[in-house]
């Protein structure tokens, strides 16, 4: 009587063991489209924040805490003459004139880092050196930011040109004056 073959292979179990690979693949396909999913909800946020800062009608500069610039707006680029790619990778202080070092500015800078490093947002009137050489003197505010996970702050800063600030505080109060007068022909 012929011996019956030994099983090379125990079918519930190959069974098991491929419900098993199955579960693993669908597992890790849900994984895959969930990553797939928070990567395009990331981008589509980064597109609409970089919508938002190239929209602003203020120059816009995004700096590490070492000053290495790492996002400016369209309207920087238009003020200054520097493209975001010359700058981009660069320290800040490409922008401070090169007299900045003069007793008129030491206060200033020191009290700006003074500042700064308390975490705190500081504002006030500097001059930045275009690309070409020319001053520009502009209303500056820098807040730092911290991303919850760098001990060290970014720093956010907008600047407006001292010029388009005049005009916008011009425009503000001819804004104001004419609700006055609508409101006066109302009473």
């Amino acid at each position: 009587m012929a011996q019956p073959k030994e099983k090379f292979f125990d079918i519930p179990q190959l069974d098991r063991f491929t419900q098993a690979l199955k579960d693993e693949a669908t597992q890790t396909s849900e994984t895959a489209n969930d990553v797939s999913k928070r990567l395009r909800d990331a981008e589509r946020k980064v597109r609409i924040f970089e919508n938002i800062f190239n929209n602003m009608s203020d120059s816009v500069v995004i700096n590490n805490f070492e000053g290495e610039v790492l996002f400016v707006n369209k309207i920087f680029e238009k003020l200054t003459g520097w493209t975001f790619d010359e700058v981009v990778g660069k320290n800040i202080e490409i922008l401070r004139p090169v007299d900045s070092s003069a007793d008129k500015y030491k206060y200033k800078y020191k009290e700006m880092q003074e500042t700064l490093s308390k975490g705190q947002s500081w504002a006030g009137k500097v001059q930045n050196q275009n690309k070409d050489g020319s001053i520009i003197e502009n209303y500056l505010v820098i807040t730092p930011i911290m991303n919850g996970v760098a001990e060290r702050p970014y720093f956010f800063s907008v600047r407006r040109c001292a010029d388009s600030q005049t005009l916008w505080e011009n425009e503000r109060r001819l804004i104001n004056i004419s609700f006055l007068r609508d409101d006066r022909r109302k009473k």
